[in-house]
C-alpha cells in the first residue's frame, strides 16, 4: 500500500509539475504580458505632424513599366522602383492597442516590423515579431508556365491618401483601412488594402489583381511569408526549440508542424491548404487565405551561432488564377499575436494545435480548463496550484488516509 501512495504521489506532482510547466500556463504568469505603457509607446505620436493623412489625388499609372518577367528571388537586393510606382517608398505606422505595425510601400505593402504594445521584454522594450534584416514579408510571387518565381518585394507602391514620407495612424475606435496599388504594367496592378481591428490580434488583407491578362503572369499568385518570427528570449537556445512553422491542409484538425535542420529542406505540398504559421515560445505569425490555397511552397532551415543559431522559415501560400478574368480576390486573414489559448480557439480553425501541451495532451488541456475556472473564482495563482493538488490527491486517493 505504501508502495502505491508513493507513486500516486509522484503521479499527483507530477501532473502539477506538467500543468505548471506548461506553455499555456507560463504564458498567463509570464512578466512579458505586463499591461503597463512603458514611456515610449505611440501615443504621444499623436500630436506628430506625420499622422496627418489628407486625401491625395491618385497619381497615374506609369506608362513605361516594366512588364512582368522572369526574375530571380531576390529580396535583398536594393529596391527596384522603375517597374513599380515612380515615387518614393514610404512607410505607413498603424497603431492599434495590440500591436505597431511598420508597412513599407515596397511589395505592394510589406511587414518591416510589429510591436506587441502589452508584451515586453527584460529591458521594457516591446516584443517585436518580425526577425531583423528581413524583407518581402507578405509580398507577391508569380510563377509558372514561362515565369519563374517573379516577386513584387522590389517594386515600389503607391499608397495612397499619404501626403508624407511617413504616416501615422491611431486606431482607437473605429477599423481603418489604407490602401497600396502595385502596377505591374500600363494596365495591369495589384490593390491591397490593410484592415486593422481595435480589439483583434489579425490583420485583414484584400488582394485584388487587375488585367493580368496583359502581362506574363504565369499560372499562380502567390502571397508569402519570410524569415518565421523574431525569437524573443534571454535564452535563445530554449526559445529555438519551440520555433516551427505549421500547415494545415485538408480537412485535418491538426496542422502538420515542421522544424528546420541545418542542411535545410525545400518542398511543395500540393492540395488544400488552410492556413501557414509559424511560431516561437510565446508568440506566432499565420496567414489564413479566404479560400484555400492550391498548394504551399516552404523552405526552412538553420542559421547555426553560438547562441543555438536561429530557424529560418519561409512560405508562400499559391492559388491559380484565370488569366482572363479582369480582376479577381485573393484575401487574406493575418494573425500576429501571442500564443493564447483562448485566443487561437476563437478562430474555430484549430490555431490552438500549435501550442505545446508535451506528452500527456488531453490532460494537460483539461488541467488547464480546470486551473482557468478555478482562477476565475480565486484570482491568485498560488492558492489555485494549492487546491488544484488538493482537487487531484482526493481523486487519486479517495478521500482516503
Amino acid at each position: 500500500m505504501n508502495d502505491k501512495k508513493t507513486i500516486l504521489a509522484f503521479v499527483l506532482m507530477g501532473l502539477v509539475l506538467l500543468v505548471y510547466f506548461s506553455t499555456p500556463y507560463q504564458k498567463m504568469i509570464n512578466p512579458l504580458a505586463g499591461k503597463t505603457t512603458p514611456p515610449d509607446t505611440i501615443q504621444a505620436q499623436k500630436a506628430t505632424p506625420e499622422t496627418t493623412a489628407t486625401p491625395a489625388p491618385a497619381a497615374p499609372l506609369v506608362s513605361n513599366a516594366a512588364s512582368l518577367t522572369q526574375n530571380p528571388e531576390n529580396l535583398k537586393t536594393t529596391p527596384d522602383t522603375t517597374g513599380g510606382f515612380p515615387g518614393p517608398v514610404k512607410e505607413l505606422i498603424v497603431n492599434t492597442p495590440n500591436f505597431e505595425v511598420h508597412l513599407s510601400s515596397l511589395g505592394g505593402g510589406t511587414l518591416d516590423q510589429v510591436y506587441l504594445n502589452n508584451y515586453f521584454l527584460k529591458d521594457s522594450s516591446r516584443v517585436q515579431l518580425i526577425p531583423e534584416g528581413t524583407q518581402g514579408v507578405l509580398a507577391n510571387q508569380f510563377l509558372g508556365f514561362n515565369v519563374d518565381n517573379f516577386s513584387t518585394a522590389g517594386l515600389n507602391s503607391q499608397l495612397l491618401n499619404c501626403t508624407n514620407d511617413t504616416c501615422r495612424i491611431e486606431v482607437v475606435d473605429e477599423p481603418f483601412s489604407a490602401t497600396f496599388i502595385l502596377p505591374l504594367s500600363p494596365t495591369a496592378r495589384i490593390k491591397r488594402t490593410f484592415t486593422f481591428y481595435p480589439d483583434s490580434f489579425h490583420i485583414a488583407l484584400s488582394q485584388q489583381t487587375e488585367n493580368l491578362g496583359s502581362v506574363d503572369a504565369g499560372r499562380y499568385f502567390a502571397t508569402g511569408w519570410r524569415g518565421g518570427i523574431q525569437l524573443t528570449e534571454p535564452n535563445r537556445k530554449d526559445d529555438a526549440r519551440y520555433s516551427k512553422a505549421y500547415t494545415l491542409l485538408g480537412t485535418e484538425s491538426s496542422p502538420a508542424d515542421y522544424d528546420a535542420k541545418k542542411d535545410g529542406v525545400t518542398e511543395t505540398l500540393t492540395g488544400r491548404t488552410v492556413w501557414a504559421g509559424v511560431r516561437s515560445k510565446y508568440f506566432a505569425a499565420l496567414m489564413v487565405p479566404e479560400k484555400a490555397a492550391y498548394e504551399i511552397n516552404q523552405s526552412r532551415y538553420l542559421v547555426p551561432g553560438s547562441d543555438g543559431g536561429h530557424k529560418v522559415f519561409n512560405w508562400n501560400l499559391r492559388q491559380k488564377f484565370e488569366r482572363n478574368n479582369l480582376t479577381q480576390d485573393f484575401n487574406y486573414r493575418i494573425y500576429l499575436g501571442p500564443l493564447d489559448y483562448d485566443i487561437l480557439k476563437g478562430y474555430n480553425l484549430h490555431f490552438e494545435e500549435m501550442m505545446d501541451w508535451g506528452w500527456f495532451g488531453i490532460i494537460g488541456k483539461a488541467a488547464l480548463w480546470l486551473f482557468k475556472k478555478l482562477y476565475t473564482l480565486i484570482p491568485n495563482y498560488g492558492l489555485v496550484l494549492i487546491i488544484f493538488g488538493f482537487m487531484v490527491k482526493v481523486i487519486l486517493f479517495g478521500g482516503r488516509e
